[in-house]
């Protein structure tokens, strides 16, 4: 009978013990030992993460990028509900998008009342969430360590976030932050959208952002939202929208920009490929350059088909017995005028189509074109392009809201000396206000006002109305201009105003 083969042994060798080991006899239980090692170092692990409700909640474990619990986005707390088994509130925080800042303002009649769970259920919620508090103390505001007593509208209205999550999985989203037409893009947005544009349908992509819009009290679209980027372009798709947009909503217009100084916007214009560049020159109004916006062939024929209806220039009558159409020659403008109002001339449709693609205004919207003349001493003292209802009271479109937008004003010849479009407001601060007056000639304005020289074939845009109520025709006083008068050389320049609705 043969002997068994031992898995090791012991052997003397120059006074030494020596172990002998068959490798491939003890294999197996070397491996057997690792998994026993690996599987109970496991449980040791899971036991003290808390699995169990005998010592410390899971949530203790629940680091989420170890940010402050107040900073989790719906998507987070939705996570978190997860791993801690509540399914019905996981669901709750979706449909309600509650986050880390309303989380922490919840009572259990909130719970039970608005996010439609149990109250035994609730009550662990709140406790889960109470371990929350306890355990990470350090990174809670301290009204969220003891919140006031508010009611679910309350909460809901006041504590709200502006951060939509559209998909349950983090993988492949993007972020979209976005801003009504009078909010700054350096400051926090109206809307932030987490959403996976490569399986997200754009058109219920804008459907939801209706939605948010309406619960974060911003706007009811009733008729219409267009999302545009900074410069003013249309988004229709994912592959256009930028991180930052600006959403309008039903009859809102778009406006340039004018919280970044100096920022430039580029902007193609028809028919061609050509682009110009838009720069901002100032907030206060809120004015705007563009170089080389007329070639120098385009502001002469402009000048020669004006030329023969040059009229000398009028205002229109103010006080109570305007009718809002008597027009009369005051000494306050002293130019001559002509209007471009056949629309079928041919350089009258190309610039309108282009003063179109340069405002992202509908062109229905646009008065006719002015051309203007400027000789030695001729001027137009400082004045606003809207009318002021106090100063047309028998004019009920004034009153009614509809008034002028913007004007985009374009020069047709260069003057060597004087001819400024003078901007006394800008870059004056707001405490030096109070020293500029809203009548007179450009030698009263203030030392710091804007003087724009004029440059044939450039342009300057300038807002009559504020972005934050133009809809209703709130008016910016900080438009106030003039035309000074030339020293030098002739001026020709051609304007058109755009209102906040169709020209009637």
């Amino acid at each position: 009978m043969a002997s068994a083969v031992p898995i090791f042994g012991f052997r003397k060798h120059k006074n030494r013990t020596v172990v002998l080991l068959d490798i491939k006899l003890a294999l197996p239980l070397i491996i057997l030992a690792l998994l026993l090692i690996v599987y109970f170092g496991s449980w040791i692990l899971a036991r003290k993460q808390g699995n169990s409700h005998a010592g410390h909640s899971i949530s203790d474990s629940f680091a989420l990028h170890n940010l402050s619990p107040i900073l989790w986005t719906v998507e987070d707390v939705e996570a978190w509900a997860r791993r801690i088994g509540f399914e019905d509130f996981a669901l709750a925080v979706q449909k309600h998008l509650v986050d880390g800042k309303m989380l922490f303002m919840l009572t259990e009649d909130i719970i039970t009342s608005k996010l439609d769970i149990p109250g035994e259920k609730a009550g662990r919620v709140l406790r889960e969430i109470d371990l929350i508090r306890e355990t990470r103390l350090d990174k809670l505001p301290e009204h969220l360590i003891h919140p006031p007593r508010l009611s679910s509208e309350q909460i809901f209205r006041n504590y709200g976030n502006s951060t939509f999550s559209l998909s349950a999985s983090s993988k492949n989203k993007k972020i979209y932050r976005f801003y009504r037409i009078w909010e700054s893009m350096m400051e926090k947005p109206t809307l932030t959208m987490e959403v996976n544009p490569k399986v997200a349908s754009w058109n219920a992509f804008v459907q939801d952002i209706i939605k948010a819009l309406a619960i974060v009290k911003s706007a009811e679209v009733h008729d219409k939202l267009i999302i545009r980027t900074r410069e003013g372009s249309i988004v229709k798709s994912f592959s256009g929208l930028p991180s930052k947009a600006f959403i309008l909503v039903d009859n809102e217009i778009f406006f340039y920009p004018s919280d970044i100084p100096g920022e430039k916007f580029v902007v193609p214009l028809p028919p061609s490929s050509r682009t110009v560049e838009v720069k901002r020159l100032s907030s206060t109004p809120r004015l705007f350059v563009v170089e080389n916006f007329l070639s120098a062939e385009e502001c002469e024929e402009i000048i020669k088909t004006a030329t023969p209806l040059l009229a000398p220039s009028t205002v229109l009558k103010q006080g109570d017995q305007s009718n809002g159409e008597e027009k009369v020659k005051d000494e306050v403008r002293t130019s001559e005028t002509a209007w471009l109002m056949d629309k079928k001339v041919p350089i009258v449709a190309k610039i309108r189509q282009r003063v179109e693609e340069l405002i992202r205004i509908p062109m229905s919207y646009a008065e006719d074109m002015q051309v203007l003349k400027y000789t030695f001493k001729q001027h137009y003292h400082v004045h606003y392009d809207f009318f002021d209802p106090k100063m047309y009271p028998g004019d009920k479109r004034w009153s009614s809201g509809h008034n002028r937008l913007v004007t985009v004003f374009f020069y047709l010849t260069s003057v060597e000396k004087g001819g400024e479009t003078i901007f006394p407001f800008g870059n004056t601060s707001a405490e030096e206000h109070h020293k500029i007056q809203s009548w007179g000639p450009c030698e009263n304005a203030v030392e710091s006002s804007i003087k724009v020289k004029p440059v044939r074939g450039s342009a300057v845009i300038f807002y009559l109305m504020k972005p934050h109520g133009h809809t209703h025709g709130e008016l910016d006083h900080t438009s106030l201009h003039g035309g000074c008068d030339p020293i030098v050389g002739e001026k020709w320049a051609a304007n058109y105003w755009i209102r906040n609705g169709p020209v009637q």
